[in-house]
């Protein structure tokens, strides 16, 4: 399994909802003001929430002409270039809405995503913890820092960040999910089976913690586990591929280091 699987799962998924409760939020305050174009605004943000991107950038287009200083308006412009996956272009708007107001710290947020898009975790990891510096933490911030440094196989960082959202979170299931992930992928599966089976009492419908598990197990050398864990994973979801391939494996006897 690919260490890219992790981008499937975190970034966007637990953001976006954030991000749009900012936005929401930032109308409510600019709508106070009479000088904002409000039809502009929000045919903006009624399509952005209806998912009509395309509808949503050119609205957006119009609105920044309309209101050039407006730094959640170019903010909005920035998430809708986002959810496009148009990096660039996110970006630019977003470091336009910061200029215009340092404290805005979504436009942060979206800033590290963009970089994290465009997979320059370099720039990414620091704007990261900037936004995390700047306000009363978040999840989805931590699961994004720590899938960059596992992306990035700095599994050290990965492992602290981890333990740190675990710390912040003890009852988020994806929190265990995502450090027993990195365990796994460095290579300490015994490390990893007590964090996953944690996050699998939280939520047994989350399927990828009982991969994982099952994973681990069988780079323990626990056949009869690992049997086990993706025979019970089929049961609650039979199309599941990957535990397919591992219970073949394991009835072949041919089990190399897999994750």
């Amino acid at each position: 399994m690919s260490s890219s699987r992790i981008s499937r799962i975190f970034p966007f998924i637990f953001s976006v909802p954030i991000l749009i409760t900012a936005i929401t939020t930032a109308f409510a305050q600019e709508n106070q003001k009479s000088d904002i174009p409000k039809s502009k605004w929000q045919q903006t943000l009624q399509f952005f929430e209806e998912g009509k991107y395309q509808e949503a950038l050119a609205a957006s287009n119009d609105a920044v002409k309309e209101m050039p200083d407006s730094s959640e308006v170019h903010y909005l412009r920035a998430q809708i270039c986002l959810m496009k996956s148009d990096w660039d272009q996110a970006l630019a708007s977003a470091e336009k809405s910061l200029s215009l107001n340092p404290m805005n710290r979504d436009a942060i947020v979206v800033i590290a995503y963009a970089y994290s898009g465009k997979r320059d975790f370099a720039r990414a990891i620091p704007a990261l913890e900037k936004a995390i510096s700047m306000g009363a933490p978040t999840p989805d911030l931590y699961y994004e820092l720590v899938a960059i440094c596992l992306s990035m196989k700095n599994y050290e960082k990965a492992i602290e960040m981890g333990k740190k959202t675990v710390e912040l979170w003890p009852d988020d299931s994806s929190a265990y999910y995502l450090l027993g992930r990195v365990y796994v992928e460095s290579q300490k599966a015994a490390e990893a089976i007590p964090i996953l089976t944690r996050s699998i009492e939280l939520n047994n419908k989350f399927f990828p913690a009982q991969e994982y598990l099952g994973l681990a197990y069988l780079n323990k050398g626990d056949l009869k586990k690992a049997k086990a864990t993706f025979q019970n994973l089929l049961q609650k979801d039979p199309n599941n591929s990957l535990a397919k391939e591992k219970l073949a494996l394991i009835k072949k006897k041919t089990f190399p280091f897999c994750w």
